[in-house]
């Protein structure tokens, strides 16, 4: 089982994490902390022999913080009850390790404790068991160190014996890494790190390939900017609306035409679509003077007939005969009325 209890009234960063009655939250079963403790504790104790045969726990190291007493003495923390209550209550062993991050090779300073709680039988047999030997008080036992523990307490694995059931942290010592104020990471979530080498600096693993991130259908679209360019200010030659400068074209493509050599369709160009507004603009303006002309000349046959109505008829004179030109009129015939041959 991996359960977890709230870690807030027992943090560093809680201004109210020294008082009396966040460091015996655990042992009275109040707060955030402590109630959910208690229920984890009720839940196994209800469960019995069919409870789960490994409890994994996590939080922060501001738990193994001692009380002080009034006289200042110190007394128990809320480590010790829960110790106390997993061992008293459950009928399980508490192994607790402080573990940092930068043990493992992350460059991320934020100590934790983790804590493994597992039923008492399991270690029938493998416990070396105890001789005895002289103590101050039959209800403690002392060891070479200055620490005393309560059987009913929790061992830690530095002080456990290195055998099949208790580990150690790594022996090596933590790698020098700046300090990140707040717990803040320096490398992204997800961040894969490669193993340490011998003596040489950790170096981050090649990234994976990225999915393609093109979809399957992709419009272009061709967008004149708001602010005109140079060379239309200088001409003087008006910006195309919005709506005759956007054409928008749709292409279906796959990911094997995407990574082939021949290049998706592309929109007009600004130019193309300013040569193409003026194309429009002269047939516009050859259509009004086309339509000028034929007003003007409506409006001149109308004048013509009204100057024709107010001018009188003049009967026209009868033709004079039409004369043969001088080059084939016959001669005038000689005298003695001989004509010439």
């Amino acid at each position: 089982m991996t359960a977890g209890f709230p870690c807030q009234d027992c943090s560093v960063l809680n201004p109210s994490s020294s008082t009396s009655s966040n460091r015996s939250c655990v042992a009275d079963g109040t707060l955030r902390t402590g109630s959910v403790l208690q229920g984890i504790v009720h839940y196994l104790q209800s469960t019995g022999l069919v409870g789960p045969n490994f409890c994994l726990f996590e939080n922060v190291a501001g738990l193994k913080t001692k009380t002080r007493n009034a006289d200042g003495s110190t007394g128990p923390s809320n480590l010790d009850h829960v110790g106390h209550l997993i061992s008293t209550k459950t009928d399980r062993l508490l192994h607790v390790w402080e573990l940092d991050p930068r043990m493992f090779g992350v460059p991320q300073s934020r100590k934790r404790l983790w804590m493994t709680a597992i039923p008492r039988r399991i270690f029938e047999g493998l416990l070396p068991e105890h001789e005895g030997y002289d103590t101050p008080d039959s209800g403690v036992l002392a060891f070479d160190d200055d620490h005393t523990y309560d059987p009913s307490d929790y061992e830690p694995a530095t002080g456990a014996p290195k055998d099949l059931y208790s580990y150690s942290p790594p022996d090596r010592p933590p790698p020098r890494v700046r300090s990140t104020p707040g717990a803040k990471p320096l490398v992204g979530h997800g961040t894969v790190l490669d193993p340490p080498g011998e003596g040489g600096p950790r170096a981050r693993a090649p990234p994976k390939p990225r999915p393609q991130v093109r979809p399957e259908w992709a419009a272009y679209v061709a967008n004149t900017p708001k602010r005109r360019r140079p060379e239309q200010q200088h001409s003087g030659l008006p910006t195309p609306t919005h709506s005759q400068a956007t054409t928008t074209t749709a292409v279906k493509f796959s990911s094997a035409a995407s990574s082939s050599s021949q290049a998706p369709p592309r929109g007009p160009t600004e130019r193309e679509l300013l040569m193409k507004q003026l194309e429009i603009e002269m047939e516009r303006k050859k259509l009004e003077a086309d339509y000028l002309a034929m007003q003007l000349s409506q409006v001149q046959e109308h004048d013509a007939g009204l100057q024709g109505a107010k001018t009188p008829s003049i009967p026209k004179a009868a033709p004079a005969a039409k004369q043969a030109p001088a080059c084939i009129r016959k001669p005038a015939a000689p005298p003695g009325g001989r004509s010439p041959p």
